[in-house]
């Protein structure tokens, strides 16, 4: 099966209704929320603010239908039932794709627009590209170490090591597997 690789993604909530009621963050006023009393302060009585926490209105989202239609004549879903399954499976990641567009385009939307200063000429763009090859790579190998599943394939052509065998009288008795140290017997013990 076809799947859409190095898309845009986000962490994704199911909705059993139409819409997401929210709300929002606070920010952080550090000038509101916060005050300096002086000693003068203090002896002239003067009173301390205090923040007054608010109470936020709730933020609704509502959701769009992203689709697909596909049709196909009888005669071809009798005679090409392969042909069919193509592109079914070819719209499943046409989906996929514009779903990822559309909300690719939303965060677009609604993102602030930052400049950033030109320092240390080309080497702050190529660290930068360079950061970022880094952390997709870290990124894939994550996806693929928790992924991969052992199969019969990778054990094809694999052997298996296996000890030694040694002879019963150089073993220990009662301890089933464990070897004397070379050169030492049994006898040796006076066992």
């Amino acid at each position: 099966m076809a799947c859409p690789e190095m898309l845009w993604d986000l962490p994704e909530v199911q909705l059993a209704r139409g819409g997401l009621r929210f709300f929002p963050m606070p920010s952080l006023d550090v000038g509101s929320m916060t005050w300096i009393h002086t000693e003068a302060d203090d002896i002239s009585g003067a009173q301390k603010p205090c923040f007054k926490i608010p109470c936020p209105e709730p933020q609704e989202v509502r959701c769009d239908a992203v689709g697909i239609c596909l049709e196909a004549g009888i005669l071809t879903q009798r005679h090409f039932p392969e042909l069919v399954a193509h592109y079914q499976r070819l719209a499943m990641v046409a989906h996929e794709i514009r779903i990822r567009q559309e909300l690719f385009n939303q965060a677009v939307a609604q993102s602030t627009s930052v400049t950033i200063a030109a320092t240390f000429g080309a080497f702050s763009a190529l660290f930068a590209a360079v950061a970022l090859q880094a952390a997709d790579m870290t990124e894939r190998r994550r996806h693929l170490r928790h992924r991969r599943r052992p199969s019969a394939a990778c054990h094809i052509g694999h052997r298996e090591r296996r000890r030694p065998q040694v002879p019963r009288s150089d073993r220990q008795p009662g301890r089933r597997g464990r070897l004397l140290p070379e050169g030492l017997g049994l006898r040796d013990l006076g066992l």
